[in-house]
């Protein structure tokens, strides 16, 4: 076995990058691969990419239509697109549906509030598959006015200054009602006290009140154009939950204004208490407009520990400004007693604000990698950070005050300005919740696939496909690995083992040009064709060619080679590769390679497309041009493309398709040949020539030079390089195959994100020509 020893590679969270589109074909096949490698397996090109309201959003206004959008263009008829849209409960509503290339347009009537759910079904005219899906939007319920409605939107500026401006006012009036109750009970100047607290209370809850009803004017002002919504719709279309702000806040109003003006500056305990519980009973308003409430699991205890999150911050930040206002510097003989109080009873908020904090946003963030990859999880972040001021100065406040025996004046005289400082941090920090209530929370990253599953064609003598093998390696990197094998026919079905087969397995590091050769698999499953081994040594990280070797008694040997990196950049991250010194005898080769491709004007290719996930794409495709004058000329055929990956509801995938698409292109016409031998004009596609190697490789770096082979009877020079990521590619990394005299690249071997790409190159400037439309001229 092979014992060349590595240091460990620390893996990151790759980034998201799409597969670069260069190639001539490349193209048509890119949006077929990508939806092979989403969760549910579904192949067909009419996938959807985006919808209005956004999926999984939440808006504040009925929607009078509903756009989905599609990566191909759907077909109007045999069957016609199909949408419907349901409520809650599952009643279905009359909507009209309008195709209209690659969108959909839904005529929908007044939806009320709640979650809808729309399911969608449409044929795709690029191969005629069926696909089909739902996905669901809510209307009010959660989010109030100026939310961001997906993640990495910025709220409004003015739905967050409201927001907090309401909680704030709220907050200040809460704890003034109960500060004379609690905290200055026994207290001098008693009839002095209560003006000031009394005017910030009244202040409190009518900007509070304001606010809240700034919201949906303000939602009416800064709507534009297909989203211009009037005053009227913009309140009837507020969350069920906004609708306690008002009243409790104007009823907290009335009580500060009787306490103010009818009862001479004095608050009755029976009026305090009223009052108090008005003010926190308003946010109850904030807690069933939040995220909490807009969950789908876990919403009693989400919106339980909000409520209590909401309350305690609101006490403790509106006691400290009651306590600023309290100051009893004008009475230095007033006794300690009331700082010590709230001193008592800051901590018990502080630690309950902080833990139902904590819990919410476990509830919030789906994995912790979100907390350092989206604005939302950056704004916690600086919450938390600016949270620290405030619980350091409440510490030392606190052991202050317990040196205080008698009176105040034991308390250093900066004591009052560590308190404001307190208090601005507090706001702070409030400025920063509000912020997060009407940020889009954010979604789930995927941790990834833990092994690589890739597929190949079993060939016949004569190189027609006869079965598919299949080859898990696991978990992907140098080091020990298991591997599983499997044949099955073309449709995924369990191949007859008779006669019985052997599996052997042969590994050449094209890196370090080291092989081992007749690994025997043991089988595991005969009667599903199905072999195993464990424990096997790939010490050597870079690029293998792991070739499958099947035998059968009375025939010949079939030989199925699979390309992998390691470690694998789509499992354990693309930082996880090695980045060796460039070679300049591997770049002289890479050169002649582009070199001499540049020079010609007519070849084939076969693109086998894997994404990892035992998903194939199959393609061939030629490039012919007649004079150097002459267009250039492209022939597709798309003549497989199957998942044998469950769907993400355990549900089997759909059967594999073959010989589903042929165009040709020439110049800027193109035609789809249809299945009946009829040609059907069509928009062009954008086809890279091979002219273009120069500028997708400008970057290329890590040379290397791996062995020689032999193909088609020339020495072959294998070399591997990688390209960094930049504006329309990918980062990816490529092994090739060039004839050492000719400079002809017989074949290329790709790892990207979600692909592992196969090109064979032939028929180099042979006698051949593609199809000609009749009546057409080239």
């Amino acid at each position: 076995m092979l014992r060349v020893r590595f240091g460990p590679t620390q893996p990151i969270r790759s980034r998201f990058i799409a597969i670069r589109a260069s190639y001539a074909g490349i193209l048509a096949l890119l949006l077929l691969v990508v939806t092979l490698a989403c969760p549910a397996g579904a192949f067909a090109h009419a996938e959807l990419v985006r919808a209005e309201p956004p999926v999984d959003s939440t808006i504040i206004a009925p929607p009078g239509e509903l756009h989905l959008y599609f990566t191909e263009e759907v077909a109007t008829s045999d069957p016609a697109p199909s949408v419907r849209v349901l409520d809650e409960n599952g009643n279905e509503q009359a909507v009209t549906v309008m195709p209209n290339g690659r969108e959909l347009t839904v005529t929908v009537p007044s939806l009320s509030p709640g979650v809808w759910t729309v399911s969608w079904s449409v044929k795709s005219v690029t191969d005629g598959h069926i696909l089909s899906g739902t996905y669901a939007f809510r209307i009010g319920g959660g989010i109030p006015a100026g939310a961001a409605t997906t993640s990495g939107e910025t709220p409004a500026l003015w739905a967050v200054v409201a927001r907090w401006l309401t909680f704030l006012g709220a907050a200040i009036a809460a704890a003034g009602f109960l500060f004379g109750l609690v905290i200055g009970k026994d207290t001098q100047g008693k009839t002095a006290a209560p003006r000031s607290r009394l005017i910030a209370i009244l202040a409190g809850a009518l900007a509070g009140l304001l606010a809240t009803l700034a919201e949906p004017v303000l939602l009416s002002l800064t709507s534009r154009g297909d989203d211009k919504i009037d005053i009227a719709t913009a309140f009837r279309s507020l969350p069920s939950g906004w609708w306690i702000r008002p009243p409790a806040l104007a009823l907290a109003t009335l009580c500060a204004l009787v306490s103010l003006y009818t009862l001479r500056r004095r608050i009755p305990d029976w009026l305090a208490i009223a009052g108090g519980l008005f003010s926190l009973g308003s946010l109850l308003g904030l807690s069933f407009t939040s995220h909490a409430a807009g969950r789908e699991s876990w919403r009693e205890l989400a919106v339980a520990t909000d409520i209590v999150h909401q309350w305690s911050v609101a006490l403790w930040v509106g006691g400290l400004l009651h306590l600023a206002l309290w100051w009893p510097n004008r009475h230095p003989d007033q006794p300690p007693a009331p700082l010590r109080r709230f001193s008592f009873l800051a901590v018990f908020l502080f630690a309950a604000g902080t833990i139902t904090g904590i819990v919410n946003a476990g509830l919030i963030f789906p994995n912790i990698d979100t907390l350092w990859n989206s604005d939302y999880g950056y704004v916690l972040i600086a919450k938390i950070v600016v949270l620290l001021v405030p619980f350091a100065l409440a510490i030392r406040h606190r052991r202050l005050i317990g040196h205080a025996v008698k009176s105040v004046t034991a308390l250093p005289s900066r004591f009052h300005t560590t308190l404001r400082i307190e208090i601005v941090a507090a706001l702070v920090v409030l400025l920063g919740g509000s912020a997060l209530a009407l940020s889009a929370p954010p979604l789930a990253q995927s941790t990834g696939p833990e092994d690589t599953v890739l597929m190949q064609f079993v060939n016949d003598a004569q190189g027609h496909p006869v079965a598919m093998a299949h080859l898990r390696i696991d978990p992907a990197r140098q080091g020990s690995n298991a591997i599983t094998f499997w044949l099955t026919d073309i449709l995924g079905k369990a191949l007859p083992n008779d006669p019985p087969a052997r599996i052997s397995l042969d590994f050449l590091s094209l890196n370090h040009q080291t092989a081992n050769n007749g690994t025997n698999l043991e089988p595991v499953d005969l009667a599903a064709s199905r072999y195993a081994a464990s424990g096997l040594d790939l010490s050597l990280d870079g690029w293998w060619q792991i070739t499958a070797n099947i035998d059968r008694d009375g025939q010949d040997t079939v030989t199925v080679p699979f390309y992998v990196l390691l470690p694998d950049p789509n499992v354990h991250g693309f930082s996880a590769p090695p980045a060796p010194e460039d070679d300049p005898a591997a770049r002289a080769v890479f050169e002649q390679g582009v070199t001499a491709m540049n020079g010609m004007d007519r070849f084939r290719w076969t693109e086998s497309i894997n994404t990892g996930a035992d998903t194939m794409v199959v393609a061939e495709t030629a490039q012919s041009r007649e004079t150097a004058t002459a267009p250039m000329t492209y022939e597709l055929q798309l003549t497989y493309s199957g998942s044998f990956t469950t769907r993400a509801d355990g549900s089997a995938p759909p059967l594999p398709v073959q010989n589903s698409y042929h165009s040709v292109t020439i110049g800027d016409q193109a035609w789809l040949i249809q299945q009946d031998g009829t040609w059907l004009e069509q928009s062009p596609s954008n086809y890279g020539p091979i002219s273009d190697w120069g500028d997708i490789y400008h970057l290329a770096d890590q040379f290397q030079l791996g062995p020689t082979t032999e193909i088609d009877g020339e020495t072959v020079q294998i070399i591997t390089l990688h390209t960094p990521p930049e504006t329309g590619q990918t980062e990816a990394w490529f092994a090739w195959w060039v004839g050492t005299e000719s400079g002809r690249v017989y074949q290329l071997a790709m790892v990207a994100r979600a692909h592992y790409m196969v090109w064979h190159y032939s028929d180099f400037n042979g006698d051949w020509q593609v199809p000609q439309p009749p009546g057409g001229t080239r």
